[in-house]
């Protein structure tokens, strides 16, 4: 179409040429063409060349076929005194190329060629007459200049191209190139070119291809002007130019395009020649798109080897949407829409949106209707800028994921709005550190139920954390989704203490590494919850042979606690979905597919409400402890008190038989199985241990779900298989056998070799700058503090008094940084060197916790770590041994009247007590807390600020195991 458009162009141009000039002279000859005949037309022009009588006649004789074929015979008539000259030239052609010539107070004749015709051209002084020969395309043409009333003989050849000539008297004013007296110019001409000699401007147009060079040579000066016409595109109020070498694509192919649940993602072809792509979401009903930010546009390569672009479109809330692709070329931008695209909601239910809970919500940075909240600071994080990203927090810029994490707890507010959005593989050692050393990545609130208002998010298929995990602590509305979590250390996620309306969906949990108890060869636990966290939300995740799913409270809870669980994959996972202790958990709508031990495990008082699961060969769909068929001996999973799980509408094929609750059977029982959605089950159904009944949460509380949004139950599996785990199944695709892995607990090799070696290698580049970041408000803020180096912290202090530019609040800063900094140990103090602004090295030592580890052994206290414990007491091994992070303890401090541990810290750090009682019930102080003890032993987790502690026996005597400190 482009070419069609040009050379319409060009006709109309040489009309409007032709139609302007006036010839004077001209006698015409021809035939009415009524009836295809030949036409012939007769032009002839009589000029007198100077005063000594020479004339020159010019006749040129048209002849035009019924075929087009348009042939001219020009006859040149020069007649002096003395003789008489006729030179006559034909030229055949079917283009009619105008040329045309401006010289001013100069007479100009002008002959246009075709290959192997020779044209006489004279070039004279002002007032003589100048002949200039223009060409097509790749046409060479050489022009002599010389003095006055020197002739030039000079052949032209222009290969393949015809010419019409037309001659036009002096004064006449046309489009072409100009050349002044004394000039040579050698020109090549094709697409659109201006060319300049000395101060006369003139433009000459031709139709032919788009790349154009003019070289123009001035005398008598020799300058020497090389020129190069290039393609200008603007796009997003940006020019970019770049040479033209090819002819770029007319379409953009968009090869994959999809909306899901508040996002559109696409997939689209390489350019040719394509220098940028921005890619535009706008609502169907809307007038104007919407670009999505740069870095969501990531290029890839296939199995094959062949790239292509993937863009995702996040934060829209459901509704039909168009998406249009615009590439950038030298010859233009060339574009492609996709339009009415489905986008439907996350499934925002269960107890994180309970209007029961404190805040309502687990959106995180976005509102509920999928949009993100005003203000809110979006942050890109890949593998090469997780250690320099930057973020402003409380008014300060901070760098680093996990020091912009620190920051945020240090800060203590919630109208810093955090969207965290990860892109391809980030491992371990991409990280500026971490601030939970069992866990990884650590989100934590100054204060207990701190809200956040932090969402961290994988974009697209493939985004993923390997070797590390997610530490929740002391956290209110935060939602992880859509993220990969491979070979994590301990937990995969875990919220272990203070937390609520945290939201946990959309994410695909592998194996972790291989921790040294028994049961902890596939990794911990994938999704732990424990600490008073409440109204939580686990959903739509995605579990690939877990060996323990979710652990649900440690004892300490003092409940209900209230949790969802709803539309999970327990994919050939082998238990815990979840085990439950002392909470109240709602668990609905869930995929048990093929699980080798058990499903729902309830102990410890807990209540649970299974509605509408899907159980397929699930071993023992509920178990409660020390009764039913855990009694029997066949599924034994705790020894510890039972509770009470309520079922309803659940799916269960194969597996194990169950024991249902009846009036004869109070006590002994699986499960008890509701014949209507909202029964309340008596009081007299009881745990066989402990004695607690049900509590019938179900019927009193907001759920987060209503009836109308539970997944009928022949639904469910279609449901899970579409939307749990990462977008259209993540990057890692695997299936399992059935007819092996239902029954199996073991590793699945296959898969192992696949976790254990992953790598993604498919990820090119993300088109945006690597620590650019967006946001609605704006941008990431100013900095506005002073810089000091670590150096430049010591300096400060150890010259004191302070510099004058130092201002009191620094110096607070300064001589904490420094005190903190004294008490590290060498390599700690290594990492604060990175460290190059006040903030970042007070927010750098801050993270950097003293760690420290109690046991006992030989009679003695063994301290491992950077703290120092004061013990009091007696060292006891006939106590009972215990189990703790895999490995057996036989010895334990007596805590009496004589026994005690003290111990100081220096920033606010958790300190987890492992303790029996000697008798259940006994009791025993640290700070302000009382821990009041089991027969077992069990760890007791308590966030404590900077002081002196002290543990101690307030009622009973207790045996302390182990103290860890972090």
């Amino acid at each position: 179409m482009r070419k069609k458009r040009m050379a319409f162009a060009l006709t109309a141009i040489s009309t409007i040429a032709l139609a302007s000039c006036t010839t004077s002279g001209i006698s015409k000859a021809g035939k009415n063409n009524n009836n295809n005949d030949v036409v012939t037309t007769t032009q002839t022009e009589t000029e007198s060349v100077s005063d000594s009588g020479t004339v020159v006649s010019t006749t040129i004789i048209t002849t035009t076929s019924p075929d087009s074929t348009t042939t001219e015979t020009i006859v040149e008539t020069t007649t002096s005194k003395d003789t008489t000259t006729a030179e006559a030239t034909t030229v055949e052609s079917t283009t009619a190329i105008p040329s045309t010539t401006v010289v001013p107070t100069t007479t100009a004749a002008t002959t246009t060629v075709a290959p192997t015709t020779t044209v006489n051209t004279t070039t004279v002084a002002p007032t003589t007459t100048v002949n200039t020969t223009t060409v097509a395309p790749t046409t060479t043409v050489a022009t002599t200049t010389v003095a006055p009333t020197t002739t030039v003989n000079t052949t032209t050849v222009a290969p393949t191209t015809t010419v019409n000539t037309t001659t036009v008297a002096p004064t006449t004013t046309v489009n072409t190139t100009t050349v002044a007296p004394t000039t040579t110019v050698n020109t090549t001409t094709a697409a659109q070119t201006t060319t300049a000699a000395q101060t006369t401007t003139a433009q000459t147009t031709t139709a032919a291809q788009t790349t154009t060079t003019v070289q123009t040579t001035t005398n008598p000066v020799t300058t020497t002007i090389n020129t190069t016409t290039v393609n200008t595109t603007t796009s997003n109020n940006t020019t970019t130019t770049s040479e033209s070498s090819e002819e770029a694509l007319d379409v953009v192919a968009i090869s994959n395009v999809g909306g899901d649940q508040e996002s559109i993602y696409l997939e689209f072809s390489p350019v040719k020649n394509a220098t940028a792509y921005t890619v535009y979401v706008k609502k169907s009903t809307a007038s104007t798109y919407t670009a999505i930010d740069s870095q969501l546009i990531r290029k890839y390569k296939d199995t094959e080897g062949n790239f292509y672009y993937r863009a995702d479109a996040l934060g829209l809330e459901a509704g039909k949407y168009d998406v249009k692709v615009e590439a950038t070329t030298p010859s233009g931008n060339v574009t492609a829409e996709e339009k009415s695209i489905d986008v439907v909601s996350y499934d925002r239910t269960g107890f994180a949106f309970s209007s029961d809970s404190q805040y309502g919500s687990g959106s995180g940075a976005y509102n509920d209707d999928g949009t993100l909240k005003s203000g809110a600071q979006v942050i890109y994080v890949n593998a090469q800028n997780a250690k320099t990203v930057t973020a402003t927090v409380n008014g300060s810029q901070v760098s680093g994921l996990q020091s912009i994490l620190d920051a945020k707890q240090k800060a203590a507010s919630s109208s810093d709005i955090l969207d965290i959005r990860l892109i391809g593989e980030i491992t371990l050692n991409d990280l500026d550190h971490i601030s939970s050393s069992s866990e990884g990545l650590q989100v934590k609130g100054a204060n207990k139920y701190q809200n956040m208002n932090i969402t961290i998010e994988g974009v697209g298929e493939d985004a993923c954390v390997n070797g590390f995990g997610f530490l929740l602590r002391n956290c209110g509305n935060v939602e992880i989704r859509n993220i990969g979590l491979l070979n994590f250390l301990d937990d995969g996620i875990s919220m272990d203490t203070a937390n609520t309306n945290l939201w946990i969906h959309d994410n695909d949990l592998f194996y972790g590494g291989v921790g040294s108890d028994a049961d902890q060869a596939k990794g911990d636990g994938s999704t732990d919850l424990k600490g008073d966290s409440k109204h939580l939300t686990i959903s739509y995740n995605h579990y690939y042979d877990s060996g323990k799913c979710v652990l649900c409270g440690m004892k300490s809870e003092t409940g209900p606690n209230y949790i969802s669980f709803h539309h999970n994959w327990f994919d050939h996972s082998d238990s815990r979905h979840p085990r439950i202790r002392t909470m109240s958990v709602h668990i609905y709508n869930n995929y048990y597919d093929g699980n080798a031990k058990y499903g729902i495990g309830m102990t410890y008082g807990g209540s649970a409400f299974s509605e509408n699961n899907v159980f397929r060969n699930c071993n023992h769909p509920y178990l409660i402890s020390m009764q039913g068929t855990d009694a029997l001996g066949d599924g034994t999973f705790s020894s510890e008190d039972g509770g009470v799980i309520k079922c309803y509408n659940d799916s269960i094929t194969g597996g194990q038989s169950i024991i249902y609750a009846s009036e004869t059977n109070t006590n002994d029982f699986d499960a008890y199985k509701a014949t209507t959605r909202d029964e309340v089950i008596p009081s007299t159904y009881v745990a066989k241990q402990g004695g607690t009944s049900y509590d019938n949460f179900d019927t009193k509380v907001d759920l987060g779900v209503t009836l109308e949004q539970i997944t009928p139950t022949d639904q469910v599996v279609n449901v899970v298989e579409q939307y749990a785990g990462r977008l259209n199944g993540g990057d890692i695709k695997f299936e399992f056998n059935d007819s092996v892995d239902d029954s199996s607990y073991a590793i699945n090799t296959a898969l192992k070799t696949i976790v254990t070696t992953y790598t993604n290698i498919y990820l090119v580049e993300s088109l945006g700058a690597t620590n650019e970041n967006s946001s609605s408000s704006g941008g990431s803020g100013e900095e506005t503090t002073e810089e000091y180096t670590v150096s430049e912290v010591i300096a400060l202090i150890d010259n004191l008094p302070l510099a004058s530019n130092v201002t009191s609040s620094d110096a607070t800063a300064i001589n904490k940084a420094k005190a903190a900094y004294d008490s590290l140990s060498a390599s700690d103090k290594a990492l604060v060197t990175n460290s190059s602004k006040l903030e970042d090295c007070v927010t750098a030592l801050e993270s950097i916790k003293a760690s420290a580890v109690l046991t006992f052994a030989d009679g003695e206290a063994v301290t491992s770590g950077d703290i120092s414990f004061t013990t009091a007491g007696s060292i006891q091994t006939d106590k009972g041994s215990a189990t703790i992070n895999g490995t057996e303890y036989s010895s334990c401090l007596k805590l009496d009247s004589k026994g005690s541990i003290t111990f100081t810290i220096t920033t606010n750090q958790t300190v987890t007590i492992y303790v029996k009682g000697k008798a259940a019930g006994n009791t025993l102080t640290i700070g302000d807390n009382t821990i009041k003890t089991t027969a077992t032993v069990d760890g007791y987790s308590y966030t404590l600020s900077a002081g002196t502690y002290t543990i101690a026996k307030k009622s009973g005597e207790s045996y302390v195991y182990m103290v860890v400190i972090e």
